[in-house]
Protein backbone atom coordinates (compact mmCIF):
# COMPACT_ATOMS: atom_id res chain seq x y z
CA UNK A 1 0.00 0.00 0.00
CA UNK A 2 1.32 3.63 -1.05
CA UNK A 3 0.65 6.55 0.67
CA UNK A 4 1.78 9.29 -1.88
CA UNK A 5 2.85 11.59 0.76
CA UNK A 6 6.54 11.90 2.47
CA UNK A 7 7.74 12.71 6.43
CA UNK A 8 10.69 14.85 4.14
CA UNK A 9 12.30 17.81 5.88
CA UNK A 10 10.87 21.63 5.62
CA UNK A 11 12.25 23.85 2.95
CA UNK A 12 14.25 25.86 5.06
CA UNK A 13 15.51 23.19 7.54
CA UNK A 14 19.06 22.67 5.46
CA UNK A 15 19.46 26.13 6.23
CA UNK A 16 18.74 26.45 9.40
CA UNK A 17 20.09 23.56 10.93
CA UNK A 18 23.28 23.51 8.48
CA UNK A 19 26.48 22.66 10.28
CA UNK A 20 27.39 26.05 10.37
CA UNK A 21 24.49 26.99 12.40
CA UNK A 22 24.73 24.39 15.24
CA UNK A 23 27.18 26.38 17.19
CA UNK A 24 24.45 29.53 17.97
CA UNK A 25 21.98 26.89 18.02
CA UNK A 26 23.78 24.72 21.09
CA UNK A 27 24.47 28.08 22.67
CA UNK A 28 21.23 29.40 22.94
CA UNK A 29 19.55 25.57 24.09
CA UNK A 30 22.39 26.23 26.64
CA UNK A 31 20.90 29.30 27.58
CA UNK A 32 17.36 28.43 28.09
CA UNK A 33 18.18 25.42 30.16
CA UNK A 34 19.85 27.80 32.41
CA UNK A 35 17.26 30.66 32.52
CA UNK A 36 14.70 27.43 32.92
CA UNK A 37 16.83 26.24 36.22
CA UNK A 38 16.54 29.75 37.28
CA UNK A 39 12.58 30.41 37.11
CA UNK A 40 12.28 32.12 33.55
CA UNK A 41 9.68 30.53 31.66
CA UNK A 42 10.00 29.34 28.26
CA UNK A 43 8.75 31.80 25.83
CA UNK A 44 10.65 34.36 27.68
CA UNK A 45 13.76 32.47 28.14
CA UNK A 46 13.10 31.31 23.88
CA UNK A 47 12.84 34.97 23.08
CA UNK A 48 15.84 36.32 24.59
CA UNK A 49 17.99 33.48 23.54
CA UNK A 50 16.76 33.49 20.19
CA UNK A 51 16.56 37.45 19.70
CA UNK A 52 20.27 37.57 20.85
CA UNK A 53 21.60 34.67 18.71
CA UNK A 54 18.77 36.12 15.70
CA UNK A 55 17.49 32.86 15.25
CA UNK A 56 14.63 32.69 13.31
CA UNK A 57 11.49 31.09 14.03
CA UNK A 58 11.52 27.84 13.16
CA UNK A 59 14.77 27.54 14.93
CA UNK A 60 13.18 28.78 18.34
CA UNK A 61 10.67 26.13 17.91
CA UNK A 62 13.41 23.75 17.57
CA UNK A 63 15.14 25.15 20.88
CA UNK A 64 12.10 25.09 23.39
CA UNK A 65 11.58 21.54 21.99
CA UNK A 66 15.06 20.91 23.02
CA UNK A 67 15.86 22.87 26.34
CA UNK A 68 14.72 21.72 29.89
CA UNK A 69 16.01 22.77 33.25
CA UNK A 70 18.85 21.10 34.76
CA UNK A 71 16.01 19.98 37.32
CA UNK A 72 14.33 18.06 34.86
CA UNK A 73 16.98 17.26 32.46
CA UNK A 74 18.29 15.29 36.26
CA UNK A 75 14.80 13.61 37.14
CA UNK A 76 14.21 12.22 33.34
CA UNK A 77 17.93 11.11 32.77
CA UNK A 78 16.93 8.91 36.84
CA UNK A 79 14.36 7.68 35.55
CA UNK A 80 14.91 6.56 32.32
CA UNK A 81 15.42 2.81 31.64
CA UNK A 82 17.64 1.41 28.94
CA UNK A 83 16.30 -0.50 26.14
CA UNK A 84 18.26 -3.53 27.53
CA UNK A 85 16.44 -3.52 30.61
CA UNK A 86 13.26 -3.69 28.62
CA UNK A 87 13.21 -7.63 28.67
CA UNK A 88 10.09 -9.63 30.22
CA UNK A 89 8.51 -5.64 30.81
CA UNK A 90 5.41 -4.07 29.77
CA UNK A 91 5.43 -1.15 28.05
CA UNK A 92 3.42 1.28 27.20
CA UNK A 93 3.95 3.30 24.02
CA UNK A 94 2.81 6.61 22.93
CA UNK A 95 1.77 5.04 19.70
CA UNK A 96 2.28 8.88 17.36
CA UNK A 97 4.85 10.11 18.97
CA UNK A 98 7.38 7.06 18.60
CA UNK A 99 6.25 6.60 14.59
CA UNK A 100 6.31 10.27 13.74
CA UNK A 101 10.05 10.25 14.73
CA UNK A 102 10.72 7.01 12.84
CA UNK A 103 8.49 8.07 9.47
CA UNK A 104 11.02 11.24 9.84
CA UNK A 105 14.11 9.37 10.40
CA UNK A 106 13.01 7.44 6.78
CA UNK A 107 12.28 10.73 5.36
CA UNK A 108 15.03 12.57 6.23
CA UNK A 109 13.61 15.15 8.36
CA UNK A 110 15.46 17.04 11.07
CA UNK A 111 15.43 14.82 14.36
CA UNK A 112 16.74 16.89 17.58
CA UNK A 113 19.10 15.14 20.02
CA UNK A 114 17.66 17.05 22.59
CA UNK A 115 18.90 18.31 26.20
CA UNK A 116 16.98 15.84 28.77
CA UNK A 117 17.88 12.70 25.57
CA UNK A 118 15.05 12.24 23.43
CA UNK A 119 14.81 12.79 20.21
CA UNK A 120 12.62 15.77 18.80
CA UNK A 121 10.57 16.85 15.69
CA UNK A 122 9.10 19.77 14.36
CA UNK A 123 6.43 17.69 13.17
CA UNK A 124 3.59 18.88 15.30
CA UNK A 125 0.08 16.98 15.22
CA UNK A 126 -2.22 19.78 15.42
CA UNK A 127 -5.29 17.47 15.18
CA UNK A 128 -4.30 16.05 12.00
CA UNK A 129 -1.96 13.01 10.67
CA UNK A 130 -1.37 11.57 7.10
CA UNK A 131 -0.14 8.25 6.28
CA UNK A 132 3.16 8.51 4.85
CA UNK A 133 5.17 6.05 2.49
CA UNK A 134 7.58 5.42 5.30
CA UNK A 135 4.95 4.70 7.81
CA UNK A 136 4.85 1.29 7.45
CA UNK A 137 8.36 0.99 7.75
CA UNK A 138 8.32 3.05 10.73
CA UNK A 139 5.64 0.53 12.08
CA UNK A 140 8.25 -2.53 11.39
CA UNK A 141 11.07 -0.81 12.91
CA UNK A 142 9.02 -0.81 16.31
CA UNK A 143 7.78 -4.17 16.03
CA UNK A 144 11.17 -5.42 15.22
CA UNK A 145 12.39 -3.53 18.29
CA UNK A 146 9.77 -4.71 20.65
CA UNK A 147 10.80 -8.29 19.93
CA UNK A 148 14.38 -8.08 19.64
CA UNK A 149 14.48 -6.28 23.18
CA UNK A 150 12.04 -9.08 24.53
CA UNK A 151 9.04 -6.51 26.06
CA UNK A 152 6.77 -8.99 27.76
CA UNK A 153 3.40 -7.10 26.38
CA UNK A 154 2.64 -3.68 24.70
CA UNK A 155 0.33 -1.29 24.58
CA UNK A 156 0.31 1.42 21.91
CA UNK A 157 -2.01 3.99 22.77
CA UNK A 158 -3.37 6.41 19.74
CA UNK A 159 -5.06 9.34 20.04
CA UNK A 160 -8.62 9.07 18.74
CA UNK A 161 -9.93 12.21 17.64
CA UNK A 162 -7.00 12.58 15.55
CA UNK A 163 -7.39 12.68 11.67
CA UNK A 164 -6.74 8.74 10.31
CA UNK A 165 -5.67 7.26 13.64
CA UNK A 166 -8.11 4.59 12.62
CA UNK A 167 -6.08 4.11 9.20
CA UNK A 168 -3.04 3.83 11.44
CA UNK A 169 -4.52 1.51 13.70
CA UNK A 170 -5.54 -0.63 11.15
CA UNK A 171 -2.15 -0.50 9.38
CA UNK A 172 -0.40 -1.50 13.27
CA UNK A 173 -2.80 -4.31 13.47
CA UNK A 174 -2.17 -5.60 10.19
CA UNK A 175 1.66 -6.06 10.78
CA UNK A 176 1.26 -6.82 14.95
CA UNK A 177 0.36 -10.71 14.57
CA UNK A 178 4.14 -11.21 13.25
CA UNK A 179 5.51 -9.35 15.94
CA UNK A 180 6.03 -12.27 18.39
CA UNK A 181 4.93 -10.02 21.42
CA UNK A 182 1.94 -9.69 23.08
CA UNK A 183 0.69 -6.51 21.67
CA UNK A 184 -3.09 -4.80 22.47
CA UNK A 185 -4.37 -0.97 20.62
CA UNK A 186 -5.91 1.29 22.86
CA UNK A 187 -7.76 4.13 21.13
CA UNK A 188 -8.13 7.43 23.29
CA UNK A 189 -9.40 10.61 23.56
CA UNK A 190 -6.01 11.68 24.77
CA UNK A 191 -2.63 9.55 24.57
CA UNK A 192 -1.28 12.24 27.19
CA UNK A 193 -3.67 11.67 29.74
CA UNK A 194 -4.18 7.84 29.61
CA UNK A 195 -0.27 7.19 29.88
CA UNK A 196 -0.47 8.94 32.84
CA UNK A 197 1.30 7.44 35.54
CA UNK A 198 2.02 4.24 33.75
CA UNK A 199 4.74 2.11 35.02
CA UNK A 200 6.84 2.38 31.88
CA UNK A 201 6.53 4.45 28.93
CA UNK A 202 7.82 5.00 25.57
CA UNK A 203 8.12 8.80 24.23
CA UNK A 204 9.80 12.05 23.74
CA UNK A 205 6.57 13.64 24.94
CA UNK A 206 8.05 15.76 28.54
CA UNK A 207 4.30 15.69 29.77
CA UNK A 208 4.63 12.24 29.03
CA UNK A 209 7.78 11.54 30.42
CA UNK A 210 7.28 13.66 33.82
CA UNK A 211 4.03 11.42 34.58
CA UNK A 212 5.22 8.37 34.59
CA UNK A 213 7.89 6.61 37.00
CA UNK A 214 9.97 5.13 34.55
CA UNK A 215 10.22 6.03 30.82
CA UNK A 216 12.22 4.34 27.60
CA UNK A 217 14.02 6.28 24.92
CA UNK A 218 12.55 4.28 22.56
CA UNK A 219 12.20 6.20 19.44
CA UNK A 220 16.35 7.03 19.59
CA UNK A 221 17.47 3.63 20.72
CA UNK A 222 15.57 2.42 17.40
CA UNK A 223 16.72 5.47 14.84
CA UNK A 224 20.70 5.17 16.30
CA UNK A 225 20.71 1.24 15.75
CA UNK A 226 18.33 0.93 12.78
CA UNK A 227 18.32 4.34 10.47
CA UNK A 228 21.94 5.98 11.26
CA UNK A 229 21.67 7.71 8.11
CA UNK A 230 18.69 9.79 9.83
CA UNK A 231 19.39 13.74 10.23
CA UNK A 232 19.94 13.87 13.88
CA UNK A 233 20.34 17.89 14.48
CA UNK A 234 22.87 17.74 17.75
CA UNK A 235 21.13 20.78 19.89
CA UNK A 236 22.67 20.28 23.39
CA UNK A 237 26.15 20.04 23.78
CA UNK A 238 28.08 16.32 24.06
CA UNK A 239 24.85 15.28 22.47
CA UNK A 240 26.69 14.83 18.97
CA UNK A 241 25.21 11.12 17.25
Amino acid sequence: MSHGHHRSPHPEDATLFAPSRLPALQRAVEEVCWMLGRGYPMSLAVRAAGDRHQLEQRARLAVTRAAASPEDIASRSRRCLDVAELAGRCLDVDAFNVIITLELALGGGPLFVCADGPLRDLAGMRGSYRLAVETEGAIDLLGAALARWSVARCALWIDAPVSNSGRLRSLIEARAGHWGVETRLEMVADADIALRGRELVASADAIVIDASPRWCNLARAIVERDVPTAWRVPLAKGAEP
